[in-house]
């Protein structure tokens, strides 16, 4: 069964690596540059797991995070924050787990792997 995952960066280098890499191990994903696009998709498609951006402009990943905490139906979603600075987590926020950049390909799969069973 194809699991389909969003994937929200403002780098579109990171999009589409990141992209290649899920759609090889058989997952489907869509990709959006920020997080307002972000929840657009998010509405739009029946998402199994998110990996979001720390920063990035118009929403970024704790504005995102926010509006899925505020919203019951998103509760069970896992949101995984991308950042090259993972030290930096605002009280009140919570994620699934957190994907230091440059992202290490082995770490990526065996944290998402669990969310992502076939």
């Amino acid at each position: 069964m194809t699991q389909k995952i969003l994937i929200i960066d403002d780098d579109q280098s990171i999009r589409e690596s990141v992209s290649e890499l899920l759609i090889s191990e058989g997952h489907e994903v869509v990709t959006a540059a920020n997080g307002l696009d972000g929840l657009d998709l998010l509405k739009k498609n029946k998402i199994k797991l998110v990996i979001v951006d720390l920063r990035m402009p118009i929403m970024d990943g704790w504005e995102f995070k926010q509006s899925l905490d505020a919203d019951p139906s998103y509760k069970e979603l896992p949101v995984f924050v991308f950042s090259a600075t993972p030290d930096y987590r605002p009280p009140g926020i919570t994620a699934t787990g957190f994907i230091t950049k440059p992202v290490d390909i082995e770490e990526l799969l065996r944290m998402l792997a669990p969310y992502l069973k076939h």
